[in-house]
């Protein structure tokens, strides 16, 4: 379990985070795998533990159901669920599904049976972002001109969180021209998923680059750069470093023989940077959620985006780095 790396300081797994948020009891567990059962039962010896999942869902009343198995099985267990309960929320590992088209039957059967979807874009409920949010939303840099992410190999398992801030910083998409990478490829679930390379056009007007490319899912990377009018802020170490950079109002000497320049200067204020457990905000949301029938801060709607634009990806990969455009529906 991700929880027993002692690398790891925040809360990973859902079943930690139920069983520590102070409105909410964890009342069962299933997983196939006998080491997770054992690694379980040291934290958690009260918890009913079911092998089959079918069966817990049928013995256990519950409001919430986190599904946090492969990829491939989502959709699977996501309509068994609707058969036998109804649950007021499901919260969901990424990426949604295998492809587009089951994560838009995700979508729409939850939405049908009246159940709140939240996908674990983990980072849409971490507050190491807020200040990056509240510069986007009140222009203190001005207007973004070219947003830039930079993440490893595997754009559905590893690359979808980058794709899914950079689309919650730039907005819609409205084309994209891309390449897959050719030189390594990573399986997962014995399914490949590669990296790529992609110019995008954003509906509001500015450019960015996505490069999600490495030949070892180990060699890590979390990065993204956001230019504006004003500045630039630079995001670095999955988040753990953030440098705001503004335009000097005074005038530089750059060193190249001219004068009447202005630089970009680092204006650090690092103490506006919260830290949170985003595991229970995310919880809260969706306790939230439930009761004001909203949707949570990463539901159905941007998981979809981060599907189209893969998707899109591969076609245009396909078909020669063709533009493609990405529609909303």
């Amino acid at each position: 379990m991700l929880d027993k790396d002692k690398a790891r300081n925040n809360i990973w797994t859902h079943s930690k985070a139920y069983s520590i948020h102070k409105n909410i009891n964890l009342v069962a567990v299933s997983d196939i795998k006998k080491n997770n059962y054992k690694l379980f039962i040291q934290d958690h010896v009260n918890i009913p533990f079911y092998k089959n999942y079918l069966e817990m869902i049928e013995s256990v009343e519950s409001d919430i159901i986190s599904i946090c198995t492969p990829t491939n099985t989502h959709l699977e267990i996501i309509r068994n669920i609707i058969k036998l309960k109804l649950p007021k929320a499901i919260f969901i590992e990424k990426p949604m599904g295998s492809n587009l088209k089951e994560a838009q039957e995700i979508v729409n059967l939850c939405r049908n049976a009246n159940i709140k979807l939240a996908v674990n874009y983990m980072r849409r409920w971490d507050a190491t972002y807020n200040l990056i949010r509240e510069y986007l939303n009140n222009k203190n840099l001005g207007e973004v001109q070219f947003i830039s992410g930079y993440g490893c190999t595997a754009l559905l398992m590893s690359s979808s969180h980058l794709i899914d801030l950079i689309l919650e910083f730039g907005g819609s998409i409205d084309w994209i021209i891309g390449e897959l990478q050719s030189d390594y490829t990573r399986y997962v679930n014995d399914k490949a998923d590669p990296g790529g390379i992609a110019f995008i056009k954003f509906n509001e007007g500015y450019h960015g680059i996505l490069k999600s490319t490495s030949q070892d899912p180990f060699h890590y990377m979390f990065e993204v750069e956001i230019l504006f009018t004003k500045g630039k802020i630079s995001i670095a170490d999955d988040g753990r470093k953030i440098n705001i950079y503004k335009f000097t109002n005074e005038p530089s000497n750059t060193g190249s023989g001219y004068s009447g320049y202005k630089v970009l200067v680092k204006d650090n204020n690092n103490s506006r940077i919260k830290n949170n457990e985003r595991m229970l905000d995310a919880i809260s949301d969706i306790i939230y959620c439930i009761d004001k029938e909203q949707d949570p801060k990463s539901n159905g709607n941007n998981a979809i985006l981060v599907h189209r634009l893969i998707e899109a990806l591969h076609q245009s990969s396909q078909n020669s780095n063709k533009k493609i455009l990405i529609k909303e529906s």
